[in-house]
Parts: structure tokens; C-alpha cells; sequence
């Protein structure tokens, strides 16, 4: 997600990170990789419940949604990280031209 940011930025489209690490953790990993979008820290799994996004052993289900004027366009919950960013932009294209 990182390396295409700016292609995010780009569409107007903002770039979010939740997981249930601790704050400390997110914040060791952005340092480690170089992410600058925001990374939200959700270890009670309050988010993760409110999304209905699998949780066990303080470990989410990697999920990815994809909103468009505020409202639940796409959802993804299969995930194939190398390929995430790719597939967001696709379905991006996909909705602008309905």
C-alpha cells in the first residue's frame, strides 16, 4: 500500500491501517517499512467487531474496504497482499466508470 500511495493520494483517496497491535507495535512496523498512512490501533477488537472482521489470539482477519461517498462499496475478505493495492485501484476504476 505504501509504494502506491501517492497513485492514492492522487485519486483522493485516503489510506488507513487498523489492526490490533499495540500502538508501540504499529509504530516500531511503520518505522521498520517506511508507512506514513495512518495506522490505527484496535486491540480490545472494538473496531474489528464493529466490521464484522474475524479476530482471534489479539490477530485480525486482514480484510480490505474500499468506501465511496461514505458508504461501503467493496469489500474484500481474501486478501492477497502482494496483489492489495493493485486490486483497490482496479475496483476504484470499476466504480468511477458505472
Amino acid at each position: 500500500m505504501q509504494a502506491a500511495l501517492d497513485t492514492f493520494k492522487a485519486r483522493d483517496a485516503q489510506v488507513v491501517g487498523v489492526s490490533m497491535d499495540s500502538v508501540a507495535a504499529q509504530k516500531a512496523f511503520s518505522d521498520k517499512f517506511g508507512v506514513t498512512f495512518p495506522l490505527l490501533s484496535d486491540p480490545t477488537g472494538v473496531v474489528c467487531d464493529r466490521f464484522k472482521v474475524a479476530h482471534q489470539n489479539n490477530r485480525a482477519a486482514r480484510e480490505t474496504f474500499l468506501f465511496r461517498r461514505g458508504k461501503l462499496a467493496v469489500l474484500d475478505r481474501n486478501v492477497q497482499p502482494k496483489t492489495m493495492a493493485q486490486d483497490l485501484l482496479r475496483w476504484m476504476d470499476e466504480l468511477e466508470a458505472r
